[in-house]
Parts: C-alpha cells; structure tokens; sequence
C-alpha cells in the first residue's frame, strides 16, 4: 500500500528530519577554536602550510519541477564540477575536522543515549515488517533509528530535508540499516552507548588516513601497567580533543573520555575498512 503521508507538507507531519540541528555560527566557533592548533595539526601530519591544492566547486542545482528536492539534491551531487580555485591543504584538514566535529556534536544531542543497537534493529525489523505511513513511523523513531536510515538514504540526511520522501527509497534503505545491525540476542538489550565517541574516532582515523597518507597506528613504549601509548596518530587525536569542551567529554561515570579509547576505536576501523577494501 502505497505511504499517503509523502505528499503532505512537511509542515502538517508530526517531526522533522534532523540532520545536524546547527546554525552556521556553531561551525565558526568551532574553527576559532581550531586556528590556535593549526601549526601544530600542519606538524603531526607532515603539512607544508602553504601548499595548496586545487579545490573544484560543485555544480549549480538544477531547476527541474519535475524532480523531488531529493532527486535535485542527487543530480546535483553527481554532476561535475563548476570551475574551482586554489585552497590550502591544510584549510581542507580544518574543513574534515570541523564537519566531523559538527556531525558529531549532533549525534552526541541527538544519539546518543537514544537506545541500543538491540533496540534499533527491533524498530527497523518493525517498519520493514509494515511499510504502511512509513514516513511518519521514521519521524518517530528514535534518532539512533533515524541517523541509521539516513546514512542508508541515497544522498543522506540532506536528501531526507524536503516535502517528497520517496517511500521506495526509504523501505530499502531501512532493510540496509537493518542488515547492518548484529541480530540482537535473547534477553534484555544492552543499554545505549556512547555513539558520538566512536564516530569522532572513526572519523578522525579516516580524516588522518586521507591526509597524513599513512594509516593511524598504536605504538607502546614499556611493559604491563607502566606501557605508554604514543605517536603521531595519537599526537592527532590529543590535538583535536582539546578543542572539544570539557562537557562533551564526560562519561557517564563523570571521568573524560580517554585518548587512548579513541585512538584504538580509530586503529580498528582503519584496518577494517581497509581489510574490507581487500
């Protein structure tokens, strides 16, 4: 049965996507909070601060009422390129980390604590299970559920920001964010964890990987309890933590999030996602 909630306004349905929830003033600060690090994150990835690259601007959008807003946005990504101009490598290094800074600032609102992977994969089996007013089922699930369809989404959360939803679209990208997910075992879900931590780590290996040209490490000096992490993945990640306030970086324990946590979470994902690529 077809969805007869995707022609209503948006305005009419109960909650809206929310994709990051910023204003543009939230990426500002975050960059003034940077520029005292720049020399120091230019160092550890072995930056030359005056090299610059050639940095292409996107297409213009195209106007075709026709097409969703979504369908629009997709065109418009896979377009090519409008011309360009020179940018400073290290701009682009500052640009990844405010981005992923951003996105993760807004799953730590949004997200985290929101509910498990259990849970999560027993409300996506659910809307799988009835595709009947599905985009106002999604509107209400949790925003863990939520961030799952829209990475799975073509063209993302920013695709999801308009009045046409294609509901086709969005049961297969249900179903993808379900077989994502581990089956959940018998017995009680665990509860949430921290999810905003581990996409900072994730996102600050992949951001090293990009730019360093070398994969993210550990490297221990010493033995049993007396052994010290080091080296420049970790040099990165202590650089970045220090930009993000104190509240941000508490555990629910009220202890702060180790860097050591975050450099093994970023290690891990490199090699899996390169052992993937293989």
């Amino acid at each position: 049965m077809p969805d007869s909630t995707a022609q209503q306004p948006r305005a009419a349905r109960q909650r809206p996507w929310r994709g990051d929830n910023w204003s543009k003033w939230i990426g500002i600060i975050i960059e003034g909070r940077l520029r005292p690090h720049r020399e120091r994150i230019a160092e550890i990835l072995s930056i030359d601060p005056t090299e610059e690259e050639w940095r292409s601007e996107p297409a213009v959008m195209p106007d075709d009422p026709t097409l969703s807003r979504g369908e629009r946005y997709i065109r418009w990504r896979e377009a090519p390129a409008a011309g360009g101009h020179f940018v400073t490598r290290l701009d682009l290094v500052i640009e990844d980390i405010v981005g992923e800074l951003r996105r993760c600032w807004a799953i730590f609102r949004n997200v985290n604590r929101a509910g498990s992977p259990a849970l999560a994969y027993r409300a996506l089996k659910a809307l799988e299970a009835d595709p009947n007013h599905l985009i106002t089922r999604v509107e209400q699930a949790s925003p863990y559920v939520q961030l799952l369809i829209a990475e799975a989404y073509p063209g993302g959360w920013l695709a999801l920001e308009n009045d046409e939803v294609d509901p086709g679209r969005l049961r297969a990208a249900i179903s993808e964010a379900k077989a994502e997910l581990p089956r959940p075992s018998r017995g009680r879900p665990k509860g949430a964890k921290d999810f905003a931590s581990e996409r900072l780590a994730q996102a600050l290996a992949d951001i090293y990987l990009r730019h360093a040209g070398k994969r993210p490490t550990r490297r221990r000096a010493g033995e049993g309890i007396d052994a010290v992490e080091y080296g420049p993945f970790k040099d990165f990640v202590g650089e970045i933590v220090l930009v993000i306030p104190i509240f941000l970086r508490r555990t629910s324990k009220g202890g702060l999030k180790s860097v050591d946590h975050l450099v093994r979470i970023g290690v891990e994902h490199t090699r899996d996602k390169l052992a993937h690529r293989s």
